[in-house]
């Protein structure tokens, strides 16, 4: 019973009190025997086999039973750093012996004692050795180092085993007992690499450096009392004037500075009030916009105005003039109006053989035979243009036109006749005046002549 009540004990407390564990009540389960004599016999339903228990044994699994046994290595969990927290690990057990190093410092060791550690001291220094097992924190000058960025005194001799490079023009320079310095430096711009090479020898007196063409230098005798060097005196100076220049020529001819037989080129402007082309009665003045293959854009251009601001005419490299326009189209082209205070002349063909086409190309007035049996058509008809065509067959049959025109300014175009299209006058010859404006050809025509 849960409670307590005074009187007489219930038979089913009796029972449950009767009931009770006693020392002769026998286990189950995971132990054995009495509660006087009790075994362990499992551990949470798994065996537990011991044999003989010796110094050391733990209870190990064994992946069947609980066994006595002693720890193996593979028995102990890996450590690592994080599960140090105290002490300082010996220099003979992997450690540094030093409960700390300086932030930045690097650890110098020291046989068996603990590490020392050496600070940088600032920016740029180099750590040298400054002994058998010692070492110190400097400047490579300090050091006895050649730094590539600083500014270095270089007291002893110094052997390069392969080229030395200044780049960006930076100078190699020789200097004096004193502050002064002879320097050799790069041109701005090197057009291709090139070496020179010293002479194997000392010259003699009065010897100058010569150069070959693979830039390989030799000692050559200097001349003197105003004598030529070379073959060639004025290759080895550079004349600071025209003047002087035609001071020493021996070969000017004509009585300006400067004037060679042979054709000069010119790499910058001339500036010339005339131009001749010479002086016997047949002589040419040529013009030619390159010595080479003539391609678009090789043009002559002849400019007026202030300072050449207007370009008065241009002849294109096909020969196509152009006045006032940079790209003619036609053998000449005029932006502009024309006067002409004698005739203007196109030209005339005659057409024999019965043929029905007419190009307008070959003249403005154009004579042919044929019979007008189909549509005449014109080639090169132009916007604008005014023709004049001749019949000369003895027919009367109605001459038509093509509304088909090819060529320049190819498009269908309309007729418009006066007076109306019809039959020629026969053996006579007909004339037709046609006059083109946009697409529409205006047609005058007569018969009889």
């Amino acid at each position: 019973s849960t409670t307590a009540v005074d009187g007489y004990l219930k038979a089913t407390d009796f029972t449950i009190f009767n009931n009770k564990l006693d020392s002769s009540s026998a286990f189950v389960g995971d132990v054995s025997g009495t509660s006087g004599a009790t075994s362990v016999d499992k551990i949470k339903g798994t065996g537990v086999a011991i044999t003989a228990i010796t110094s050391g044994n733990f209870l190990r699994y064994n992946g069947t039973n609980w066994v006595n046994t002693n720890l193996v290595a593979a028995d102990i969990p890996v450590l690592d750093a994080a599960k140090i927290t105290t002490g300082v690990l010996p220099v003979a057990n992997g450690g540094t012996g030093a409960a700390s190093i300086g932030s930045g410092n690097i650890a110098i060791g020291a046989g068996t004692g603990a590490v020392t550690s050496l600070a940088s001291g600032a920016t740029g220094n180099v750590i040298y050795g400054s002994g058998a097992s010692s070492w110190l924190s400097g400047t490579p000058d300090t050091a006895g180092l050649v730094d590539k960025s600083s500014v270095q005194a270089i007291s002893g001799a110094k052997t390069f085993g392969a080229t030395v490079k200044m780049s960006n023009q930076n100078l190699l320079s020789f200097g004096d007992t004193g502050a002064n310095t002879a320097s050799i430096k790069a041109p701005a711009t090197v057009t291709s690499s090139y070496t020179l090479t010293m002479p194997p020898a000392l010259p003699a007196s009065n010897k100058v450096l010569q150069s070959d063409s693979a830039g390989v230098l030799s000692w050559v005798a200097a001349g003197g009392g105003g004598d030529a060097l070379t073959t060639n005196p004025l290759s080895q100076f550079a004349a600071t004037t025209s003047a002087q220049l035609a001071g020493v020529l021996s070969d000017e001819t004509g009585t300006g500075l400067a004037v060679f037989n042979t054709s000069p080129t010119f790499a910058t402007n001339i500036t010339s009030p005339m131009i001749v082309g010479g002086t016997a009665t047949t002589s040419t003045l040529t013009y030619k916009a390159t010595s080479g293959v003539g391609a678009v854009g090789a043009d002559h251009i002849f400019q007026v105005g202030n300072n050449g601001a207007t370009e008065a005419m241009r002849i294109l490299n096909n020969g196509n003039v152009g006045i006032a326009t940079v790209s003619p189209g036609e053998k000449l082209e005029v932006t502009g109006n024309i006067r002409v205070s004698g005739q203007l002349s196109t030209g005339s063909q005659t057409i024999t053989g019965g043929t029905s086409a007419i190009d307008w190309n070959n003249g403005n007035a154009i004579s042919t035979d044929y019979n007008c049996a189909s549509n005449i058509s014109f080639a090169n008809l132009r916007d604008g243009g005014t023709y004049t065509l001749v019949v000369s067959d003895p027919g009367t049959t109605q001459c038509s036109f093509s509304t088909t025109t090819t060529g320049t300014d190819a498009a269908t175009v309309t007729y418009r006749f006066k007076p109306t299209n019809g039959a020629r006058t026969a053996s006579t010859y007909t004339i037709y005046t046609l006059m083109r404006v946009g697409t529409i050809v205006f047609v005058s025509w007569d018969s009889g002549f």
